[in-house]
């Protein structure tokens, strides 16, 4: 319901107040990313940020993410039937 909500009315959202970015933009590119968000949300200057924003990524450089199993194809499909919106609106494959 909430997806549902926020996908329904996101375009109420004033221009300029709004970006969405994928979780995979922001993995593979975080700094052009987070440059890119400050752009189009017309925020300050990012070069300021940046040294911290760097010595972060630094820091969580050897970070690896979860790993888990494939999952079954019952669950895939029935995940599907109900976030079939959220993955249509944001471009994810099912």
């Amino acid at each position: 319901a909430l997806y549902d909500a926020f996908l329904e009315d996101r375009h109420l959202v004033s221009e300029g107040k709004l970006i969405e970015i994928s979780y995979r933009q922001l993995v593979d590119q975080p700094l052009a990313t987070l440059q890119s968000v400050y752009a189009a949300l017309g925020l300050p200057d990012f070069e300021p940020a940046r040294p911290a924003l760097e010595v972060y990524l630094h820091s969580v450089r050897g970070y690896k993410r979860n790993v888990y199993p494939e999952l079954p194809r019952s669950l895939r499909a029935r995940i599907g039937r109900h976030w079939h919106r959220c993955f249509d609106a944001w471009g994810y494959p099912l």
